[in-house]
Order: structure tokens, then sequence, then C-alpha cells
């Protein structure tokens, strides 16, 4: 959900281009939006129970 209000925020041109390329920049660079992946599908596998 998060990342469809930060897309409607560059949309309707709430963040300013530093913004825009800091935020790319870490999404790029560290591979955050793997690291996200990865931490949802192991807490949807932890939380089944038994």
């Amino acid at each position: 959900m998060i990342f469809l209000v930060a897309a409607y925020f560059v949309y309707a041109g709430i963040f300013t281009q530093k913004e825009i390329d800091a935020i790319s920049n870490v999404m790029d660079k560290s591979n955050f939006l793997n690291l996200f992946i990865a931490v949802l599908i192991t807490g949807a596998i932890l939380s089944v129970k038994p």
C-alpha cells in the first residue's frame, strides 16, 4: 500500500526531484524491494499455525 501512496505523491508533484532521486538510490543500490519481499514471505510462513 505504501508503494501506491508514494507513486501518487510523485504523480501529484508532492515529492521534489531530490527526494525522488534519494528514494530511487535506496531502492536500486540496497535491493530494498528484495529485502521487503523476503520479510513478507518469512512473516507469512512463520505466522502459519502448525
